[in-house]
């Protein structure tokens, strides 16, 4: 295994993975065959399907290499907790320059991610770490509290475009912002159809606007439970309850991340390839 990392040598396979919703795609280099080999496999991503490649695939020893997605995470925990195979999540953005130029199909993908931890010291590789179980709910929340958010602008603007198509052009978004003054103006201005229309409208905003305070309480339920960190991020100007749970969410005390460029480079705040 001569020019090959050290730390690949510790390992007595390399599993790289190609997760999609319903299947996933696998690679299998073995260390008796100087990670040179190649095993194409194939598997499901039902309950059933991810728990029949731990037990009866996944063996102590392995090393299994999958690129960061949305089932990535919760799969590299569930192999953690039911193997004692080591797990490295990669970070996609950094992978899509090794990867460019290339034909990109779900078998080369995992061929390649095989190929990239086998050839790439284990201090390069661009991982990421696996949030733990209750990082990844927080994070499903705040997801559905930013798309409840996007669905309550959708369903406000229709109750807009209602009012200029039926005559009442002077009324402005601002003024179907509170519950209200949209049901105020829904039984002013509105009739017949338009009526029963803008009616059907405003009890989804209704829902929606429900869900929201749900979300938002969630979210301050969260706070609560981790005050240590919570309170440092309420602690700055201008942040409350939602950006000091997605910070706790996806940073949690920052120790994640080495430096404060790596942090800016993480939430988008400076230029990166």
């Amino acid at each position: 295994m001569e020019g090959m990392p050290d730390s690949i040598r510790q390992y007595d396979r390399i599993i790289g993975l190609d997760l999609a919703k319903k299947t996933l795609k696998g690679c299998v280099l073995t260390k008796d065959r100087n990670f040179e080999d190649r095993r194409i496999f194939t598997g499901e991503m039902d309950p059933d399907g991810r728990m029949g490649f731990i037990t009866g695939f996944v063996k102590p020893g392995d090393l299994v290499a999958m690129e960061g997605g949305t089932s990535s995470f919760n799969f590299a925990r569930e192999i953690v907790e039911y193997s004692e195979a080591a797990v490295v999540v990669l970070n996609p953005g950094k992978l899509h320059k090794a990867f460019e130029a290339q034909i990109k199909t779900d078998r080369l993908d995992a061929v390649r991610i095989a190929h990239y931890v086998r050839d790439t010291k284990q201090s390069s590789w661009c991982s990421l770490e696996v949030p733990t179980e209750e990082e990844s709910e927080l994070r499903a929340i705040i997801s559905s509290y930013s798309l409840a958010k996007k669905d309550r602008t959708m369903n406000i603007n229709k109750h807009h475009a209602t009012f200029n198509q039926n005559g009442i052009p002077f009324l402005k978004k601002s003024d179907l912002q509170d519950n209200s003054s949209r049901i105020e103006n829904i039984a002013r201005y509105l009739k017949g159809l338009a009526l029963k229309d803008a009616c059907l409208t405003e009890a989804r905003i209704t829902l929606i606007e429900n869900q929201i305070g749900d979300y938002i309480s969630m979210m301050r339920e969260a706070l609560i439970k981790h005050p240590e960190i919570s309170l440092i991020w309420l602690s700055f100007p201008g942040i409350r309850t939602i950006v000091a749970a997605s910070l706790l969410a996806y940073i949690g005390d920052g120790s994640r991340f080495c430096s404060a460029s790596q942090l800016r480079n993480y939430v988008g705040l400076v230029p990166m390839v």
